[in-house]
């Protein structure tokens, strides 16, 4: 069910990348900047090689439907890219009333209550591997990082995925903005 929320999401991303909406009273934040030109080079690449398969798919087998099925595999491999790269700007982070809410791509989000939050603080923390949301039940920590994260969250009682947490790393393309928006709600 989980993986059908997120194929959601993705088409959701690409309907709505144009014309995303800003709510009043909704301070609203993106996170993937540093992640925007390897994603571009993903399709750049996905393109050509999609077209040099299919060409060679066709060459190779006459009046079969290998080329088609493989140019079908190829165009919702490049829709899934865009739907990641479109949420960036479609499902930002977001401070709303009495909740800010986290977002990790197409993949979900953490939404926790602002009394939760002791604290917001700048803090660049070089990151490698994947990004997403990660929880370290020995640390009672989390980072949900696309890239280096550069804000830290003291937080107090709460869980993520059911460990409790007293810090969570994030990023944020516009660290300063989020925090003087926390501060001044």
């Amino acid at each position: 069910m989980r993986y059908l929320a997120v194929e959601g999401r993705v088409w959701s991303s690409l309907a709505r990348w144009r014309r995303s909406p800003r709510p009043d009273g909704v301070h609203r934040f993106g996170y993937g900047a540093q992640l925007r030109v390897l994603l571009i080079a993903v399709l750049a690449i996905a393109v050509v090689e999609g077209v040099v398969i299919d060409f060679l798919l066709g060459l190779l087998t006459d009046s079969t439907l290998w080329p088609i099925l493989a140019a079908a595999v190829h165009v919702y491999a490049l829709c899934w890219v865009l739907g990641i790269l479109a949420s960036f700007r479609t499902m930002p982070h977001e401070i709303r009333g009495d909740k800010v809410l986290l977002r990790n791509s197409v993949f979900g989000g953490i939404t926790l209550p602002i009394e939760c939050v002791e604290s917001v603080r700048p803090s660049r923390t070089a990151r490698t591997g994947l990004s997403g949301l990660k929880v370290d039940a020995d640390g009672r920590s989390a980072v949900l990082g696309h890239g280096d994260t550069t804000v830290r969250l003291h937080l107090v009682d709460v869980e993520v995925r059911g460990t409790p947490v007293d810090v969570i790393d994030i990023t944020v393309d516009e660290p300063r903005a989020f925090i003087a928006a926390f501060v001044d709600r």
